[in-house]
């Protein structure tokens, strides 16, 4: 039985040797948070998406779109005719049979068409096109930095799981330790067998929760990996950053997103549209007035007829006014629901703002609150540290058990790894405060 014990003990250890191994390769690309974030930008399948539609609303932003421009068109065609004709005239002339009459007519023209007047609605047109030319923008920018702080949170839980592994590693390093002291002093005698059992029952779960880490950390970073466009079969690692930074007050913060969050700015576009739609709506109240101009050739040719050959050409010009007068109310209707657009804009733009400052303040106060908690756990981390180290000196005198010994080791893994979630878990919400004032990417 024992030998089946270190038998599973071996083969632990000879798999945390290769990831150890595997991590010290010179093939390995190292990715700093910097370089995630530069791939993101360039490789993010969401926001090459957004990108192209953004180019294609762009692209709708024209005086031609808008109908501020003539329209140039040209016409032609041909027609022919292989008939049988009788013509008969009067005062004797006498009837004219033609059986194989041949008949061919052309006409080729060219129209220039404009709107000289329609109550502004090409202007309105127009503005309301560069309207949408902002939305479509600041619609990129909310999904770029959506996707930045998705990797960004990436980044830091690859972090989070790599901090764990490491403390999972040490815990087992320690496990090993004691249990090769405890073995000695059971084959000498100092100690009973069973604390030798128990040494290697905390070895062995030492070494499942290692093992199972080292699962969950290549998980994460093969999310990491997909996210900013890299293949997942290649061996990657990420670059350690730690920091705790200081950020001005929250009025400073909360003045900042007012005026350059980009949902807010993206509603308050939304209410610029509605207000231009509304205006447009007026548009349907005054008349159309329209010219064109018109070259045009026409030619016939038959030998039917007394004349065989005819041809006309020259320009014509036209101007016109329609004037809807009475339209059964619904221009009415449309310039009533235009105002209430206004209104339910004016409503979604206070609610995203409240929204919005609701949310930084939520993760300012957790952002400070993670500093103080921070600051605690060390004191209580150096604390634990004190304590094992007076443990092991009393462990190894026979003054305390090794399940003793245990706890307290067990105290020092639980801060550690509080402490390295809370300290990662900040990092990413001060790219989160950093979304939220309206300060990612500017």
């Amino acid at each position: 039985m024992r030998n089946y014990i270190f038998l599973k003990i071996t083969l632990i250890v000879f798999i945390s040797g290769i990831y150890k191994s595997l991590e010290g390769q010179d093939s390995i690309k190292i990715y700093s948070l910097e370089d995630v974030i530069r791939l993101t930008i360039e490789k993010n399948y969401q926001i090459q998406s957004i990108k192209i539609l953004e180019k294609e609303v762009s692209n709708q932003s024209t005086w031609g779109n808008a109908g501020l421009l003539p329209v140039l068109s040209s016409s032609g065609g041909v027609f022919s005719s292989n008939s049988n004709n009788q013509l008969e005239f009067a005062q004797g002339v006498g009837t004219i049979n033609n059986s194989k009459a041949v008949s061919n007519n052309y006409n080729a023209g060219v129209h220039l068409n404009y709107t000289v007047f329609d109550g502004f609605n090409n202007i309105y047109t127009f503005r309301k096109l560069q309207t949408k030319d902002k939305i479509a923008e600041l619609q990129t920018k909310l999904v770029i930095e959506s996707n930045l702080l998705t990797a960004i949170q990436l980044y830091f839980e690859v972090l989070i799981n790599k901090g764990q592994l490491e403390i999972y590693q040490e815990a087992m390093s320690v496990s090993k330790s004691r249990m090769e002291k405890a073995k000695y002093k059971t084959e000498i005698g100092a100690t009973a067998e069973y604390e030798f059992n128990n040494s290697v029952i905390d070895y062995n779960n030492d070494s499942i929760n290692f093992l199972q880490q080292m699962i969950i950390s290549k998980k994460t970073m093969n999310n990491l990996q997909l996210f900013i466009g890299l293949s997942p079969l290649i061996d990657v690692d990420v670059e350690s950053v730690f920091f705790t930074k200081n950020i001005p007050s929250f009025d400073t913060l909360k003045n900042k997103a007012i005026t350059q969050e980009t949902s807010l700015l993206l509603s308050q576009i939304n209410m610029q549209l509605s207000e231009v739609e509304s205006k447009q709506s007026y548009s349907e109240y005054f008349p159309v007035v329209a010219a064109g101009f018109n070259y045009e050739y026409l030619g016939s040719q038959s030998n039917a007829n007394i004349v065989l050959r005819s041809t006309t050409f020259g320009f014509t010009g036209n101007l016109s006014l329609n004037w809807n007068l009475f339209d059964g109310g619904k221009r009415e209707i449309a310039l009533q629901n235009a105002k209430l657009e206004i209104e339910r804009n004016s409503l979604l733009m206070s609610e995203a703002q409240n929204k919005v400052v609701k949310e930084l303040k939520d993760a300012y106060e957790m952002y400070m609150s993670n500093i103080n908690l921070c600051n605690l756990l060390n004191i209580n981390l150096n604390a634990s540290e004190n304590a094992y180290k007076r443990a092991m000196e009393y462990y190894q005198v026979g003054k305390i058990t090794g399940i003793e010994l245990r706890e307290s080791q067990i105290k020092i893994s639980r801060t550690r790894m509080v402490l390295n979630n809370l300290g990662y878990t900040n990092c990413i919400q001060f790219y989160n405060i950093l979304r939220l004032s309206g300060e990612l990417i500017n």
